[in-house]
């Protein structure tokens, strides 16, 4: 299938971080279950520390402990915008 493509404009702040990730994120499974964009948000939410090494490990570690079928592409990219 072609990829969708399109085009979003987005005002990020000094100290916003932007993660971009694959959809083997979100399409992780346990037990037919995604890991799913709500509970991607709620660890992103709780991170104490959000700098991007963090933002990553943490993705990438939470994904891994929750996924009970064979990987997928999982892929995590976060950046912090400074001033």
């Amino acid at each position: 299938a072609d990829p969708v493509m399109g085009v979003a404009t987005v005002n990020l702040d000094p100290d916003d971080v932007l993660v971009l990730h694959t959809d083997g994120v979100l399409e992780a499974r346990r037990h037919g279950i995604e890991f799913g964009e709500e509970r991607l948000l709620r660890l992103l939410s709780a991170l104490a520390d959000p700098s991007p090494a963090s933002v990553v490990d943490n993705v990438l570690s939470s994904v891994r402990w929750f996924r009970t079928t064979a990987p997928d592409d999982v892929a995590v990219v976060a950046l912090r915008v400074t001033d």
